[in-house]
């Protein structure tokens, strides 16, 4: 066992879970404007609730037909209101119009820094029919047109002093018909202190040519492992450490923090508006699991020269293991605004296991649970189907169309 695995599995430590509540109990409180919305126990029974299928309505980049494109880096999908697909891909930095017969029809976008070329692409959504896109290593938002023609390109403004971030915001998703969610970037410098870092996000609002809005939120953002001498620093995700995740539906943004089992809804106009909290025993890690995710890591380590090796490792070993699994490492609001709440499994386990999903209502009500396939990437939640990205055996990308069974 290399240096790393052996001190991260030194410092598991056992933890105690509590008992389950009466299903669907739920208690609803106002507080100071907010609304707070406390769950025990789910309200669907052990034979209702909602089913994903295994087997896919439309399937893409399998090879299994003629012309099949061949997808690497899926960094969006979107099933769009016509039933066709919009697939990017940060492997060739290209947008792809896939119709329901998986043919595509109709492609935009590429390498390069010209108008409607890519260096980093990301896909933000829809405003009307024009589609929003994001390069974060240019730092400009894309409007694409109907037809994937460039229409207009524009920066994020400079905000004012009191909202300024060491570096930066970036869009993270269209919040409603003229507006972007803005969250604060992370980052490190050298000579910072090491080891475990968890800075807070700012979160804000830009108009469809760039000015920036104040803050209207402050959350910690995900954990990570700093690890910075004189002359490199390197930022690394921290074993188990809670993810904060921020989506945006009905001109609201929703953000789970991962260490509590909630997510808040706030109004960039008026600030927190809910809580949707749920109560029941953590999910405890462990000290096998722990032991696996030690040994990748310190695999990994080991493959760096010696200073950046002892560097890294010493830094993982100040900032700890949890002892609890984080509550969740993902959040989507799907078509009816239903709200749903990835569990977290940590790394090793999420290559082998199918993943839970913890559904609230719109109104926040812990409804129940739905499982998706082992190794299907969730990009998005429609009334009746589930769209994502399978990864197969080969590691081969896999576009997947499900039927959600309500």
């Amino acid at each position: 066992m290399t240096r790393a695995a052996l001190a991260l599995l030194a410092i598991a430590t056992a933890a105690a879970c509590g008992d389950g509540a009466p299903a669907g109990a739920h208690t609803a409180i106002d507080s100071a404007g907010v609304r707070v919305v406390t769950s025990t126990a789910p309200s669907w029974g052990p034979d209702a609730g909602w089913r994903v299928d295994t087997v896919p309505e439309l399937e893409v980049g399998s090879g299994a037909r003629a012309g099949d494109p061949l997808l690497i880096g899926v960094e969006a999908v979107r099933r769009l209101a016509d039933g066709q697909l919009l697939v990017a891909t940060t492997d060739d930095q290209v947008l792809r119009w896939i119709d329901r017969d998986g043919a595509v029809v109709r492609t935009a976008g590429g390498a390069g820094e010209g108008p409607g070329e890519y260096r980093g692409l990301s896909v933000l959504g829809f405003i009307g029919d024009s589609l929003l896109t994001w390069d974060g290593r240019l730092g400009r938002v894309t409007v694409v047109a109907p037809d994937g023609a460039p229409a207009r390109q524009f920066r994020l403004g400079d905000p004012d002093s009191a909202n300024a971030t060491r570096y930066g915001f970036a869009p993270s998703a269209v919040l409603d018909g003229d507006r972007l969610l803005l969250a604060g970037v992370r980052g490190a410098a050298t000579n910072e202190r090491s080891g475990l870092r968890r800075d807070t996000i700012p979160l804000a609002t830009a108009s469809t040519t760039g000015e920036v809005g104040p803050v209207f939120a402050r959350v910690p953002g995900t954990e990570s492992v700093v690890a910075s001498t004189a002359d490199f620093v390197a930022v690394t995700e921290r074993p188990f450490g809670a993810t904060t995740a921020v989506a945006a539906a009905d001109g609201a943004a929703y953000v789970s923090v991962g260490d509590v089992d909630e997510v808040r809804r706030y109004d960039p106009a008026t600030g927190l508006t809910a809580i949707y909290r749920l109560d029941r025993p953590r999910r405890l890690i462990s000290p096998a699991e722990i032991e696996r995710q030690g040994r990748r890591r310190g695999a990994q380590a080991g493959q760096l020269p010696d200073r950046v090796d002892v560097a890294i490792t010493s830094a993982l070993l100040s900032a700890g293991i949890p002892t609890a699994y984080p509550a969740h490492d993902r959040l989507l609001v799907d078509a009816t605004g239903a709200i749903w709440l990835r569990e977290d499994i940590g790394a090793e386990r999420a290559l082998e296991e199918a993943r839970s999903w913890t559904i609230l209502a719109p109104t926040g009500e812990w409804l129940g649970r739905v499982v998706t396939p082992v190794r299907f990437e969730v990009h998005q939640v429609t009334r009746d189907r589930v769209v994502g990205v399978q990864r197969t055996a080969d590691d081969v990308e896999v576009v997947r169309v499900l039927r959600l069974r309500r």
